[in-house]
């Protein structure tokens, strides 16, 4: 093995012990679990009861008490008043809010983030300097949420819930519910999936190195707009795609493509590690 080859496969193993507690949580808390049906946070809320997350659940609610529950989760007033430090925290909660709510994550201890939230401005480079500080690893922000269907957590405000099977779908943009729609029409189940949003932190090349040894996933399927890092996006997916089929779809890059996050466009560029972009 050479020495980037070493280099890469330490880099690799700690990003994906890293991602451990946003995708393997045994714990997660909805900051933001509003009190009035049909908001964001009351409907992730809704989703992880209702997909039987076997984990300890939390809503946090200012205006709640202890003894209040939610959708059967224990409802607090406060990150601080969380009972344990958990592992993932899924912020729904306005911009200007979301740094002090992530430093309070972070005091508390949790581990990970998915900021939903999306329209930071200027609140983003403090919640990026908020994460770095205490370790948390970001999905986000604008994130549609986290999925792991073989341990019940549906993270999302998705309308359907994603099977349990062999592809890990990761997306940047607002189509992961019309693609996790799709896989469930074509039969195809999720080992586990990520609306990474505007990239702070968590990418596609995070999760092709979780895929690559999450001994579940089978297929890698990218939808995105843009790569931090080509050339780290072509040294990953050529490892992984030793391992199973990689499929990546990126998405319109011009100044139309967010307001056709809703649908694919109609002329994806689909490859897999020979695209020029990638080599670039």
């Amino acid at each position: 093995m050479t020495t980037t080859e070493s280099v890469a496969l330490r880099e690799s193993r700690a990003d994906v012990a890293g991602l451990r507690h946003l995708l393997h949580p045994a714990s997660v808390a909805v900051v933001g679990a509003g009190r009035r049906p049909g908001t964001v946070g009351r409907a992730i809320l809704r989703n992880i009861m209702k997909c039987g997350f076997a984990g300890r659940v939390y809503a946090v609610n200012p205006h709640a008490t202890q003894t209040r529950t939610m959708e059967g989760a224990r409802c607090v007033v406060s990150v601080a008043d969380l009972p344990e430090a958990v592992d993932l925290a899924v912020l729904a909660v306005p911009a200007a809010g979301v740094p002090r709510a992530a430093a309070e994550c972070g005091r508390r201890g949790v581990r990970a983030l998915t900021v939903i939230t999306s329209g930071l401005g200027s609140e983003g480079a403090d919640l990026l300097a908020i994460c770095r500080r205490y370790g948390m690893r970001l999905a986000g922000p604008d994130s549609f949420g986290v999925s792991v269907p073989e341990i019940g957590l549906n993270a999302t405000f998705a309308a359907g819930h994603p099977a349990p099977g062999v592809a890990g779908l990761v997306v940047q943009s607002g189509v992961g519910a019309a693609l996790l729609e799709q896989l469930s029409r074509l039969g195809i189940g999720v080992s586990s999936f990520a609306s990474v949003g505007d990239k702070y932190d968590v990418s596609s090349n995070d999760l092709l190195m979780w895929w690559a040894q999450d001994d579940v996933t089978r297929l890698a399927i990218l939808y995105v707009e843009s790569f931090g890092s080509p050339r780290k996006f072509a040294r990953t997916v050529r490892r992984v795609g030793q391992q199973m089929p990689v499929l990546a779809v990126v998405g319109d890059r011009s100044t139309s493509g967010p307001r056709a996050a809703a649908s694919p466009p109609a002329t994806p560029l689909i490859c897999a590690g020979c695209c020029p972009q990638e080599r670039s």
